[in-house]
């Protein structure tokens, strides 16, 4: 089972810390996270902790749902109908 990578931490009402482990001090082995605080609402705190793991892991930006179904439209075609983009969208 994968571990979670980062944490986002409750800091007061619409605060949060947005936290990732880069490693330890090689000499003193304390562990070294980088942190920021986000203002607003928990979904707020996820999309940054999402777009910082993206940029870490080398993705020059997170991918959106948009250009995954556009990935899936370019396959090839296999006797089945394509959903519509239409169906995909947040109403």
């Amino acid at each position: 089972m994968a571990r979670k990578t980062g944490q986002i931490i409750r800091r007061g009402p619409q605060v949060w810390m947005v936290r990732i482990y880069v490693g330890r001090d090689p000499e003193t082995r304390k562990r070294n996270y980088i942190a920021k605080s986000i203002n607003g609402g928990l979904r707020t705190a996820q999309a940054h902790l999402n777009h910082i793991l993206a940029e870490r892991d080398g993705y020059s930006e997170p991918l959106h749902r948009d250009a995954i179904f556009d990935r899936f439209r370019s396959l090839p075609y296999l006797g089945m109908p394509l959903p519509s983009p239409l169906a995909h969208r947040d109403v």
